[in-house]
């Protein structure tokens, strides 16, 4: 008997959707790797980091250029350094300062000159006066500032100063809280303004003086803000600016007349027009009053802001948008900087010294200033060019005249005489011929025209060489003068 044995079922295809199962779960892993590998690349990113006076809290940062070197200055608790190697290595710059009061610092403001950063001028407690000082060296010296000198009440509550240096470094504005002066540093004199709007019951002073306009100044006490246009003789509200908004800081740039910053609650104020109008734009995430505002000096429309958390923001397009940049957590800032040398770097102060971490800033536009220089030079160069052009014209046309009078003499006297004989003495006829004109008076006057020709026969093919060599002498005249040798 045969069994027949079953056949083993022929196995069936499995679903479509089993079969790119897989490869749906690969093409999706590849889609979304670089997503799932943000926060890896976000935590190994460059971040802050330490960079000088561990553990000592910094009030102040300022970052200037010294040739090919960023000179730092950092006010501690107690004391004014400097440093010119990028904050490897710190000296005091304030030897030459008082003394400090137990309880109370003898500095109470300082700044720096932008165009020469190794001057200093410093507002300092000596006993009971309040003097003012400045340093050429950076700090290593110090003499008396003109004659500008105050005496604080010790039993009334403590003034709030304020410095304010002008771009061109010559006229500085001080302020006690209450009454504001002019100097001028190069004569060494004083004036004073008059009371300011409001004093400063709080403590605080804010101080700023426009980039390009000196007599423009903005101040404030934390609580409104006030703008003067003739340097400081009278004061009215900014614009349409809150009467009573509150306000941490001020800043304005060099680059552009009338554009001024004001830090107020997780928001920044901007005006444009010298404290006309202003617009107000929110720190996304900020808390707290914006304690400091950095204004790029080379690019007008880049700054910074320092929240209350100590957040650091970021806008290019002058206040208008803004973004986190950086946070350190744990450490209360109070100040900010840029590299100004190789513009890669953003410096950070606060309660445990100076931290930096990467930035990249915008390229600075050439201004259009240097370009219009070079044609306004040109034109008058081409005016006395055309000048001796048009005096040569009649010069030619006279010389032209005497020469064919001489022609036509020299051709009836060859005439007269024999052709043959002659012809092999040819110069001797010549000179005969000048001995016979010679002796008629009528010829001899025209001959003398025929022995100027030669004269000023040359004169036509140089007559190039005579008016080209006067306009060197007019294009020298307008040229800008020596460059003064750098300091």
């Amino acid at each position: 008997m045969i069994v027949e044995t079953p056949f083993a079922a022929k196995p069936q295809p499995a679903p479509w959707y089993r079969q790119r199962s897989l490869h749906l779960i690969v093409a999706t892993l590849i889609f979304l790797a670089p997503l799932l590998a943000l926060p890896l690349a976000w935590s190994q990113a460059p971040a802050s980091q330490p960079l000088a006076l561990r553990d000592q809290p910094v009030l102040r940062l300022v970052a200037l250029p010294s040739g090919a070197a960023t000179l730092l200055y950092a006010q501690t608790a107690g004391n004014l350094w400097r440093s010119l190697d990028d904050g490897a290595t710190w000296q005091r710059a304030d030897l030459g300062l008082p003394a400090a009061r137990p309880g109370a610092s003898a500095l109470l403001d300082w700044t720096v000159n932008a165009a020469d950063p190794w001057s200093v001028v410093a507002l300092v407690r000596r006993g009971p006066a309040v003097v003012l000082l400045r340093s050429q060296d950076g700090g290593a010296n110090w003499t008396t500032s003109g004659q500008w000198e105050d005496t604080e009440d010790a039993a009334g509550p403590p003034r709030a100063y304020a410095l304010a240096l002008t771009t061109d470094a010559r006229q500085l504005y001080l302020t006690d809280g209450r009454t504001i002066w002019h100097g001028d540093l190069s004569e060494r004199t004083w004036d004073s303004l008059g009371p300011l709007p409001e004093s400063a019951a709080a403590g605080l002073r804010l101080l700023a003086v426009d980039g390009e306009d000196a007599a423009l100044l903005y101040t404030s006490s934390g609580s409104g803000l006030w703008r003067s246009q003739d340097q400081g003789l009278s004061w009215q509200p900014a614009g349409d600016l809150p009467p009573l908004v509150e306000l941490g800081s001020l800043a304005t740039t060099r680059q552009r007349r009338g554009l001024v910053f004001a830090g107020g609650r997780a928001l920044v104020f901007t005006s444009a027009d010298g404290g006309e109008h202003w617009d107000a734009a929110e720190l996304p995430g900020g808390e707290g009053m914006v304690a400091s505002l950095l204004v790029d000096p080379r690019v007008g429309e880049t700054l910074f802001a320092l929240d209350g958390r100590g957040r650091i923001f970021r806008s290019d397009d002058a206040g208008q948008r803004w973004q986190a940049v950086g946070e350190t957590a744990g450490q209360t800032l109070s100040a900010l900087a840029l590299n100004p040398v190789q513009r890669d770097r953003l410096y950070s102060a606060g309660n445990d010294g100076i931290w930096s971490q990467p930035v990249t800033l915008l390229t600075p536009t050439p201004t259009p200033t240097a370009t219009a220089s070079p044609t306004a030079t040109a034109t008058p160069t081409a005016t006395p060019t055309a000048t001796p052009t048009a005096t040569a014209t009649p010069t030619a046309t006279a010389t032209a005249t005497a020469t064919p009078t001489a022609t036509s003499t020299a051709t009836p006297t060859a005439t007269a005489t024999g052709t043959p004989a002659r012809t092999a003495a040819a110069p001797r006829p010549t000179t005969a011929t000048a001995a016979a004109t010679a002796a008629i008076s009528p010829i001899a006057s025209p001959a003398q025209p025929d022995a100027t020709p030669p004269a000023s026969t040359p004169p036509p093919g140089g007559e190039v060489p005579t008016p080209t060599s006067a306009p060197p002498e007019p294009t020298g005249a307008p040229t800008l003068p020596p460059t003064p040798p750098p300091r």
